[in-house]
Parts: structure tokens; C-alpha cells; sequence
């Protein structure tokens, strides 16, 4: 009997240190989650919020609340691409801290590129001008250092203008 806790003494103890002593990594595929709701100013200056699926009107500025959220990898580039003759389009971010950003982000082009191993989720507002009617695409694409497997990521919104 003695021996039999012994042995289990023993393996309680072998066990933690051989876990502890592996290394491991996690990679999965980076996630954009968006609200369902857009912030509209006219341009008679009102301001109201609209659903996501509703109709844009030409000359409205609209902002759009994303977050890019690397899970366990670090985020590498967040962009969001149009055409620029269809939609005005900028970024704002929330975080004043700009030793994250690598010298290659423009928020007025709607692209961000992080430094090597510091962000892991980013919250940004995307602010738009649709500039003429018809059915308009905007294009939103994340990559993290998850590896080829995993990233990059790309969605596209498309939206009806009036």
C-alpha cells in the first residue's frame, strides 16, 4: 500500500514539471467582429445611427466600429480597401500609443501595420463618404503570425447607396 502512494507522490511530482518544461504555440485565424451599426452624420450635420443592411445615402459620413483581434498570435496588418472614386474612406484608431504602428500605417489610405509581437486585438472606426449611387464594395483584410494555415483573412461589405 505504502508503495502505491509512493508512487503516485512520485508521479503527482514528475508530471507538472514535464508540462511545464514543453514549450508550446497556439496559431488560429485571426477574427474582425464589426458592429451592426453605422454612425451617421448628413450633411445638414444630424447625426442618428443606422443598421449595417440599411441604405446609404451619397454625401453621408459614416463611421463603422471594427475590432481586429489577432487571437493568440500578434497582428501584423489591418487595411480596408474601396474604390476611391465610390467611397471616401479613413481610419481612427483608439489607442494614443503609437509605438505600436510601423511606419508603413496610414489612416488616411485605411491601413495599419503593427510592430513585430506587440498587438494582439486592436479596436478601430472606419469613416466613410459614399460619393456616388449605386451598389459599393468595401473590403476589409487582417493578417496575424498565425502562418499561411491561418492568415491573412479577408471580408467584404457591400452596401446599396442612393
Amino acid at each position: 500500500m505504502r508503495h502505491r502512494i509512493l508512487y503516485f507522490l512520485l508521479l503527482a511530482a514528475i508530471v507538472p514539471l514535464v508540462l511545464t518544461s514543453c514549450e508550446g504555440s497556439a496559431a488560429s485565424t485571426p477574427e474582425l467582429y464589426a458592429s451592426s451599426r453605422l454612425v451617421r452624420t448628413t450633411p445638414s450635420g444630424a447625426r442618428d445611427t443606422i443598421l449595417i443592411s440599411d441604405t446609404l445615402h451619397v454625401g453621408d459620413t459614416l463611421r463603422w466600429y471594427l475590432l481586429a483581434d489577432g487571437r493568440f498570435n500578434t497582428l501584423q496588418s489591418f487595411q480596408a480597401t474601396c474604390d476611391t472614386s465610390v467611397f471616401s474612406m479613413a481610419m481612427e484608431v483608439d489607442t494614443s500609443d503609437s509605438t505600436v504602428f510601423a511606419k508603413e500605417t496610414d489612416l488616411s489610405k485605411a491601413k495599419l501595420v503593427f510592430m513585430p509581437g506587440k498587438v494582439y486585438a486592436c479596436s478601430v472606426w472606419l469613416r466613410f463618404i459614399p460619393r456616388k449611387a449605386g451598389t459599393q464594395e468595401i473590403e476589409l483584410s487582417i493578417a496575424s503570425d498565425a502562418g499561411e494555415k491561418y492568415s491573412p483573412r479577408s471580408w467584404t461589405y457591400t452596401s446599396t447607396v442612393k
